[in-house]
């Protein structure tokens, strides 16, 4: 199983964060702040977006490239 970051995600990806091991689906990047690149997700079980840093180690869910 190979560890890709959060930077290399698609729209709609669900995958596993390695050092939480919460599951969760990518929604996109959103590139409108003053800061860089926000990478936008959704925690399973949750309605609210959250960020997560763009090197963070993920698992794809299904073992899909």
């Amino acid at each position: 199983m190979s560890r890709l970051r959060v930077r290399n995600m698609r729209d709609g990806q669900r995958f596993q964060l390695c050092r939480t091991g919460e599951w969760y689906t990518f929604i996109g990047r959103d590139r409108g702040t003053p800061g860089g690149t926000r990478h936008m997700v959704r925690r399973d079980g949750s309605e609210r977006h959250s960020t997560l840093h763009h090197s963070c180690h993920v698992i794809i869910a299904g073992g899909e490239p």
